[in-house]
């Protein structure tokens, strides 16, 4: 998490640990954030998933028929992983 954010709400969350880094995490050609497999429903339910290096937020977690879960930060009225569809399962919204 960087020292300095503009966007405090995040800095606190992430502070409490309320909020969930995925800055280091790599990501697909599309951009969306591939969690690791010691992530799962259980691990994100209840906290925000956000980028503090490009100070964004995640909006929805997908996964994917192969067990893939991708996050993504593409906000309304496109929100990628919601609804849920025959590629992918929505298990996390914002």
């Amino acid at each position: 998490m960087p020292n300095v954010m503009k966007n405090k709400a995040m800095q606190r969350k992430l502070k409490a640990r309320d909020a969930i880094d995925l800055a280091g995490f790599p990501k697909n050609v599309e951009g969306d954030y591939i969690l690791s497999p010691t992530y799962d429903r259980q691990t994100i339910d209840g906290v925000d998933l956000c980028d503090s290096e490009a100070e964004t937020w995640i909006w929805s977690v997908g996964l994917l028929k192969d067990g893939t879960l991708l996050a993504s930060s593409q906000s309304y009225p496109d929100v990628k992983f919601y609804p849920s569809t025959d590629k992918h399962e929505c298990v996390w919204v914002r």
